[in-house]
């Protein structure tokens, strides 16, 4: 009697297998037959043409109606842009004071020294601060970023409340500073040709048909338009070639 009932347990457990089987054979199935619909949910998806060649999809595309963005001004045809993750090269940050009008930078002096060279000063466990007074607009937005792919193209930028931008190459400032080392981290100046603008955008910049994305910055205007800031950044002098 007691072998019938584990006969009788064993053709249950083996029924449990094969459906089991079952199942997972059908979930294969379906993900092999809808995998371009399961993982084309995210963020950047690349598709193939006729021609086997790489292109990028919509979605990872800047100019789109999700971003409000119409068309670059200063740009090439050939580049696209997508967005991208925060630039976090370098260990600085800068706060705005209650006036708008004033900066603190905060940063490593040796870490800075260790990337550019120059004499920045600073100790090994802490943190010295230098503050920028030559503002005469209030600051609307600060972003620390970069472009390109080397090292020598890290910026701080600042949008002014008349839609200007003003830079800071770190490069630049820390390699090579001011006498005066209060006017350290000052800002550069209004870059040329930029106006209206509303908002900086850390984004990748890369060739239509191309391989390999770098960093890159776009200033977007109040009527949606936007400009390239790598190339105004370059056209000044002031960063590595």
């Amino acid at each position: 009697m007691e072998t019938k009932e584990k006969k009788k347990g064993n053709g249950g457990l083996v029924f449990l297998v094969i459906l089991l089987l079952l199942i997972c054979c059908g979930l294969g199935g379906f993900i092999f037959v809808n995998k371009d619909k399961i993982f084309s949910d995210g963020e950047v998806v690349t598709t193939k043409t006729s021609s086997e060649k790489s292109e990028v999809n919509d979605k990872t595309v800047m100019n789109t109606v999700e971003y409000g963005l119409k068309d670059c001004l200063n740009g090439d045809e050939n580049v696209v842009y997508r967005p991208n993750s925060s630039f976090s090269a370098i260990n600085l940050s800068v706060s705005v004071q209650e006036d708008l009008k004033t900066a603190i930078v905060e940063y490593d002096g040796i870490k800075l020294c260790g990337i550019y060279g120059g004499e920045c000063g600073g100790t090994s466990d802490g943190t010295r601060s230098r503050v920028t007074k030559n503002f005469d607009k209030k600051i609307t937005q600060v972003l620390v970023t970069g472009y390109g792919q080397a090292v020598g193209h890290e910026v701080i930028l600042y949008l002014m409340e008349d839609g200007t931008v003003q830079y800071t190459p770190l490069y630049k400032d820390v390699k090579y500073p001011p006498q005066d080392e209060n006017q350290r981290f000052n800002s550069y100046g209004t870059l040329e040709g930029v106006e209206d603008v509303v908002s900086l955008m850390e984004v990748a910049s890369g060739v239509k048909e191309g391989a390999g994305w770098g960093m890159n910055i776009i200033a977007k205007r109040s009527d949606g338009n936007y400009y390239d800031l790598s190339k105004v950044l370059q056209a000044t002098g002031n960063f590595e070639a």
